[in-house]
């Protein structure tokens, strides 16, 4: 029996058949792949607004216009949802199952893709008027390509790298004076002293003219000396700043200068001396005042080195007072003989204070040339002869000759002053 051939339309449908059946089958893994890709994507973004909004993301239930009574009214069910704010296009709120609602808003930014949806805080904190205002401010800087959440995180990036008066004094202090000088403390004082008025405005807002009101008034109240210091020490704190790219301008360049006042030349009189003596022996003062001022008289020393003594730096045997290098103006120790009434004055400190400080302020504190120089200062009108600093006493006992046998002083025998040579000077009155 023999066979007949298949017909060519046969076999060009059986191939169209078996072409199809393979088609199929790709598709069908592709399609396989395509849902688990969905599945995936789907996954992801549920674990993102769990991550967001603290569980899986809300069904949307519509649009109406929201009414802070209607907003209340909404009840809580067993899956959160969303409800939309038919008067402000991206608003909406989500109320969850524990019946907390939250404003959130989604929006598009024009010509970048980029979609943004963050919560505004929730109900009522944040009331329905605030979260309105909020997201037309979003939206319509999206609108035009603005992305206003990048914008308000650099500008507080930018505001909280912005450095107040305050902040850029102590910087500087931290930086340039703290640990590198032994005027530090003096340094610091000066500095707070001349920008207290301005320690809450913005470094980089300070301009020349704040600058030159600010001294004016210290000049205009009878202190050009005073005024001119703190014109430089703001020339030396801007000038620094604007090396280390902390401000883009120095206000200090262009403000003139206030002058130097007539460097001090009182000398007191013998009568003088007495007067202040016999002042200093009346109890006007707190007697650690007194006794520094009146030991300054018989040593010629600083007051600052004076009112800074301490017993251990007194050799009680031979009488001579070392003053240590981290005391002394020239960084350098200095020895000086304790004879006559000084020695007699030093004695009766240690014995009171054999250990810390020789002179304390009326409330206990070590004494130092600033309180000295208040406690002057507040005492100015009583003082019976024309008004003197300390360091007049000291240039005193540098040049004057007193006659022999001036009561009731005995200068001892003192070193130190550069500007008067080598060697121990011997004062006696």
């Amino acid at each position: 029996m023999s066979v007949r051939p298949r017909s060519t339309s046969y076999q060009f449908a059986r191939r169209i058949n078996e072409t199809y059946n393979a088609t199929f089958a790709v598709g069908r893994a592709e399609s396989r792949r395509a849902d688990a890709k969905i599945a995936t994507q789907l996954h992801t973004s549920e674990e993102n607004m769990k991550s967001e909004f603290g569980s899986v993301a809300s069904a949307t239930r519509g649009r109406i216009a929201l009414t802070h009574r209607g907003v209340e009214g909404l009840r809580p069910e067993p899956i959160p949802y969303r409800i939309c704010d038919m008067r402000c296009r991206g608003l909406a709120v989500r109320v969850a199952p524990s019946g907390s609602k939250t404003w959130d808003v989604a929006f598009r930014i024009t010509g970048t893709g980029v979609y943004r949806r963050l919560s505004l805080g929730q109900f009522p904190a944040v009331t329905l008027d605030a979260a309105r205002a909020r997201t037309l401010a979003l939206t319509n800087a999206a609108k035009t390509g603005r992305d206003l959440i990048a914008e308000e995180k650099a500008a507080k990036a930018a505001a909280e790298a912005r450095l107040t008066i305050g902040q850029l004094v102590e910087l500087y202090l931290s930086r340039r004076v703290r640990g590198r000088l032994r005027s530090a403390a003096e340094m610091e004082r000066r500095f707070v002293r001349t920008f207290r008025p301005l320690k809450d405005r913005y470094a980089d807002e300070v301009r020349r003219r704040d600058l030159r009101e600010l001294f004016d008034k210290v000049a205009d109240r009878g202190a050009p000396r005073e005024a001119q210091q703190r014109r430089q020490v703001a020339r030396v704190m801007f000038r620094w700043a604007l090396s280390q790219d902390l401000v883009e301008i120095d206000p200090t360049a262009g403000l003139a200068s206030y002058g130097t006042s007539p460097r001090r030349n009182r000398v007191l009189t013998a009568d003088e001396i007495k007067l202040v003596w016999d002042w200093l022996s009346s109890g006007s003062i707190p007697e650690g005042y007194a006794e520094a001022l009146k030991l300054q008289l018989a040593t010629g020393a600083r007051i600052g080195e004076v009112a800074g003594m301490r017993a251990a730096e007194v050799d009680p045997d031979k009488w001579l007072w070392t003053l240590p290098e981290h005391r002394s103006k020239n960084g350098r120790p200095r020895v000086t003989p304790l004879v006559g009434l000084a020695q007699e004055m030093v004695e009766t400190r240690c014995h009171a204070s054999p250990e810390g400080p020789l002179f304390r302020s009326e409330r206990g504190l070590p004494l130092d040339s600033n309180l000295v120089a208040s406690m002057l200062v507040k005492h100015r009108k009583e003082v019976p002869i024309e008004h003197f600093i300390s360091h007049d006493l000291r240039r005193t006992v540098a040049t004057v000759s007193l006659p022999p046998k001036t009561e009731p002083l005995s200068l001892c025998q003192w070193e130190g002053l550069a500007w008067l040579g080598s060697g121990i000077r011997t004062r006696s009155v």
